[in-house]
């Protein structure tokens, strides 16, 4: 039986280097946000440093379509169907990671609310080993205006994303959210681990022993991330990409 490590945590919380970093062996695969490519679609480029459409993995992947609007049953037969597909890439493959994180916006357990989490919780195939990641809001609220820059937004909203105003509906988003993730997590009696993006990033050595000891594991302890990692990412976080910073763990200082 395989087990899947599932990233738990906001978007922009540091999942993406996590994920790197545990795929450093050949016996662990990471397939970042299968939620969302299974609504949105791939990108062009994989972090394996392949096209997409290339790329060893998600090349033999063939769905009909991608759309935010499938329904839960379709949902669960297009995640058990990429799932399967990891036995037939290699058998020797023990681990999958999953980042496709959590964005709760109340008490309902579904797809919208949980992402993957909802589906792995109620998959009993697999053993589900949970990384509960979180970001210090004092960080995480700047890199939410950022991104929100990049849209580039003219409209009432765009202004006040950066009021004051905005920033304080953002903290406020950060506990609720987290709230409602962990009120998931002890409902549902998961085994998981608390993991801090800060510690991850400035305490590198004692935040991989942990999840050494947590998920039975020999992670190097250093914090560069092993180049030939068996990473599969086609959605999400650009720097997955970006071969200045890809190959090592660093606290985002902007």
């Amino acid at each position: 039986m395989k087990t899947i490590i599932y990233i738990a945590g906001l978007y922009h919380s540091g999942s993406t280097v996590l994920e790197r970093k545990l795929t450093f062996s050949s016996s662990i695969i990471g397939l970042g946000e299968i939620f969302k490519y299974l609504t949105d679609g791939p990108e062009d480029f994989c972090s394996c440093g392949s096209k997409s459409s290339e790329c060893n993995f998600w090349s033999k992947i063939n769905l009909k379509s991608y759309s935010r609007n499938k329904s839960k049953e379709t949902l669960d037969k297009e995640y058990k169907y990429i799932l399967d597909r990891v036995q037939e890439f290699d058998k020797n493959i023990e681990f999958i990671i999953d980042g496709s994180k959590c964005h709760p916006k109340s008490t309902i357990s579904n797809y919208k609310n949980l992402k993957g989490l909802f589906f792995h919780t109620r998959n009993s195939a697999h053993n589900l080993k949970v990384i509960r990641l979180f970001r210090d809001p004092r960080s995480w609220v700047p890199s939410i205006v950022r991104r929100e820059k990049r849209f580039k937004r003219k409209n009432l909203l765009y202004f006040i994303y950066f009021s004051f105003i905005g920033r304080c509906l953002r903290w406020a988003q950060w506990i609720i959210m987290n709230r409602l993730i962990d009120d998931f997590i002890y409902q549902n009696n998961l085994e998981f681990i608390n993991i801090s993006y800060e510690d991850l990033c400035l305490k590198t050595e004692n935040t991989i022993a942990r999840l050494n000891k947590f998920l039975n594991l020999d992670i190097p302890l250093e914090d560069k991330i092993p180049e030939r990692a068996n990473s599969h990412i086609t959605v999400g976080n650009p720097s997955r990409l970006n071969p200045k910073i890809k190959n090592e763990i660093s606290y985002d200082t902007r």
